[in-house]
């Protein structure tokens, strides 16, 4: 996982735990920072891509930005209307779990697991 990578991650897992200190308002600021941060890291895989000699991993981690991207998207626009009350939907809580979970997963989980297959059936 690169720091690009990373960033994204990290801001959403600390939008979870503004969520958890009742912070709502940071958190939502939080899923707006991830925006463009997951926009920067999907977009230097897509380059990985185009240039060629990037490992075959990356070609799914190049695909599985676009779905954190919307996955965060939703988280903030279903908590943008409930800012002023303080509530945050668990729907929103979902999708920002679930955008750091794919990111997490394209990042270190599926990686190893093509790789292990590609090794074994070589």
């Amino acid at each position: 996982m690169t720091r690009r990578e990373l960033l994204p991650v990290a801001l959403v897992l600390l939008a979870t735990i503004f969520d958890a200190a009742g912070v709502t308002s940071l958190s939502f600021y939080c899923l707006l920072a991830a925006v463009p941060a997951i926009v920067v890291a999907g977009l230097a895989a897509v380059e990985e891509q185009i240039q060629g000699g990037a490992l075959p991993h990356r070609r799914t981690i190049a695909l599985l930005h676009p779905v954190a991207l919307v996955l965060i998207l939703v988280a903030a626009a279903l908590r943008a209307p409930l800012r002023a009350e303080g509530t945050v939907p668990r729907a929103a809580v979902s999708a920002a779990f679930a955008s750091a979970t794919v990111v997490a997963v394209a990042n270190h989980k599926i990686p190893r697991v093509f790789i292990s297959a590609t090794n074994a059936a070589g």
